[in-house]
């Protein structure tokens, strides 16, 4: 059973080694069976450290601060921790593989420096969702070489990634990448899309947003994905009806949700074979 815990009264201000402290002998044993924790504040490594006393615990949030730092031989990692939620994390280079071995769910509301949480450790990693990745270098992404288990990317805001971060990360195969959702990249290009569906054979959904670079190239290249069912495109003013025209012909396509994608006419999207649901928005 799950259950969502808030450990820390407001009012008092009190951080949670001071909690635990205070109420061990109560509160550990209410804690045992816990699968679901959600905290108001900023994790450092000794709240870690206490929270890995939680032998059934399975997923973490928080939407504050977590800040790494090296595990101690006399400290245990968060063995069972399948999902992990948070505002930020600085990893200063020591590897989030040490502290969650058994990670499958990565979720960042800020994401900043891949490389300094070491993450092509986590091989078990199955969804990445990162958001506001302004700071995210073509150096941090290429952490994402080798996460053969990765299943869903989500990236947002990745305002300094070129093609050279989606070549590096994507000149070998990506098996089971099914899901793949990136926004607000402008110097990304049409070549940095075809590395991607070459690698990613299983993809099933793509949503682009605000990638000013692409054209009908990348959709036209989409449509020849044998798995794909459904895309969403928003706000990119190089995809045209005709680039619209060769996706909804995809043999598995189901879905193109269109909006804000100038050079888009919805007086020009009709005709697609039944069964394909083309809806635009021309405006935003």
């Amino acid at each position: 059973m799950y259950a969502t815990l808030p450990i820390v009264n407001p009012c008092r201000q009190r951080t949670l080694p001071h909690f635990l402290a205070h109420n061990r002998c109560l509160q550990v044993a209410q804690l045992q069976h816990l699968q679901k924790l959600a905290l108001p504040f900023p994790l450092a490594a000794p709240h870690l450290r206490l929270l890995s006393h939680l032998p059934v615990l399975q997923e973490l949030y928080t939407w504050r601060h977590i800040e790494l730092d090296v595990l101690g031989p006399a400290h245990e990692p968060l063995l069972k921790v399948t999902r992990l939620v948070a505002g930020s994390i600085n990893g200063r280079g020591k590897s989030l593989a040490a502290w969650f071995p058994g990670l499958e769910t990565l979720c960042l509301k800020r994401c900043s420096d891949l490389a300094a949480l070491s993450l092509r450790a986590c091989v078990s990693v199955q969804e990445l969702l990162a958001g506001e990745c302004s700071q995210l270098s073509d150096e941090g992404f290429a952490c994402l070489r080798g996460l053969r288990a990765l299943q869903r990317l989500q990236v947002e805001g990745a305002s300094q990634l070129t093609d050279a971060a989606f070549s590096a990360v994507f000149c070998g195969t990506m098996p089971a990448l099914q899901h793949v959702s990136i926004s607000g990249c402008p110097a990304v290009s049409d070549a940095a899309l075809q590395l991607l569906t070459a690698s990613c054979r299983r993809l099933a959904s793509v949503s682009i947003g605000s990638c000013r670079q692409l054209s009908d190239k990348t959709l036209k290249r989409l449509a020849h994905c044998e798995h794909l069912s459904a895309v969403a495109l928003k706000g990119c003013r190089g995809f045209t009806a005709q680039g619209i025209a060769a996706l909804a012909a995809a043999p598995q396509m189901r879905q193109v949700l269109v909006n804000g994608c100038m050079g888009v006419l919805s007086s020009l999207c009709r005709g697609y074979r039944p069964g394909v649901e083309v809806r635009v928005e021309e405006r935003l």
